[in-house]
């Protein structure tokens, strides 16, 4: 049996050199469908271990699509998923209003605070000048209103009787002192309710600072409930979307196994999955031996060759003196004559 590549081509030649004639194409015929069915076996088992592999991790591919298709309809049976994106919703909606009043209110706290710090501290320092507010507000009270007609009276009076008896009249004299007295009241009630105003300013910021406080620690627990209550809301959908994407995916991964499937039943019902097939059946057996055109002349050119070779052999070894040139071949000895034969 000989087997080897055509050179320059993707053919495999075999051949079986047989002493009957009629043997060689069956041997050969034999021999390729032995080898042809191996390949075909080996290729069809391939293909089967891949099926086998790919239909076990199919079936484990619908268990998990079925065991998470169980997850979502518990789910839902529990939780009603419109309900739930209303009340997350509304839970939102509810939290952020806590948050921005709870914001607003520490802003508000800290501000009050602020100013109980600089009121305190002006008051520390001994500071009654009162700001424009706190002025105007003074100067437009009814007892400070009243005071400050009466100067304005008794500037008329000190002008008037200024320009009547003189300057330094007793009776104009008496009206500057009258002014003068009047003046230092007017002051003196301007200090008073100026401080009375910084008391008061005082503790409406300090009653600020404890009514912020207490709004803040009463706005605490609902905005604590609510934050809980969105974090619930909120993990309950993040829980429904997870298990949809893990849905998709084991969908997605049962189609890719279902179409590997289905690539290799068409690549076993194809004619070429196997590597190798018959390319060409056995030719009719022809005799390779003896050849007429090789065997004679090799023959002949032998039979020569043994002639030539038996007598160069007896030459070789033949010993005997036939010639006078003989005698000139042996050691040691010299022709002294030659007697002629007639």
């Amino acid at each position: 049996l000989s087997v080897y590549p055509a050179r320059g081509s993707e053919v495999i030649v075999a051949s079986v050199s047989t002493a009957a004639k009629d043997d060689a194409q069956r041997i050969l015929r034999a021999v390729l469908d032995v080898y042809l069915r191996e390949i075909d076996r080996d290729a069809n088992d391939s293909l089967a271990q891949q099926q086998r592999v790919l239909e076990e991790a199919r079936r484990a591919a619908e268990d998990e699509l079925k065991r998470l298709e169980s997850q979502r309809s518990g789910f839902l049976a529990v939780n009603d998923l419109t309900s739930l994106n209303a009340q997350s919703s509304s839970a939102s909606f509810d939290y952020q209003n806590l948050a921005k009043q709870d914001a607003d209110l520490r802003f508000s706290l800290a501000a009050a605070r602020e100013m109980v710090k600089k009121m305190e501290e002006r008051q520390a320092a001994g500071d009654n000048s009162p700001g424009p507010d706190a002025a105007q507000q003074i100067e437009h009270s009814p007892d400070i209103l009243a005071i400050q007609h009466r100067i304005n009276e008794l500037q008329e009076r000190v002008r008037s009787s200024g320009a009547r008896y003189g300057e330094n009249h007793p009776i104009t004299v008496g009206f500057r002192k009258d002014l003068e007295a009047a003046q230092i009241q007017r002051q003196q009630e301007m200090d008073r309710k100026l401080r009375e105003y910084q008391v008061a300013q005082v503790d409406q910021a300090q009653t600020a600072v404890r009514s912020y406080e207490g709004q803040i620690q009463s706005n605490a627990q609902p905005l604590k409930e609510a934050q809980a209550r969105l974090a619930d809301l909120q993990s309950k959908i993040a829980t429904y979307e997870t298990i949809v994407k893990q849905l998709d995916s084991a969908r997605a991964n049962r189609d890719r196994f279902d179409e590997a499937l289905q690539d290799i039943r068409a690549l076993r019902e194809k004619p070429d999955h196997v590597a190798v097939r018959l390319y060409a059946s056995p030719t009719e057996p022809e005799k390779t031996f003896p050849k007429p055109a090789i065997v004679i002349p090799g023959v002949t050119l032998l039979v020569l060759g043994a002639v030539a070779g038996i007598i160069f052999l007896k030459e070789l070894l033949d010993q005997r003196i036939k010639s006078p040139a003989d005698v000139k071949l042996l050691p040691d000895t010299e022709l002294l004559g030659v007697i002629p034969e007639a």
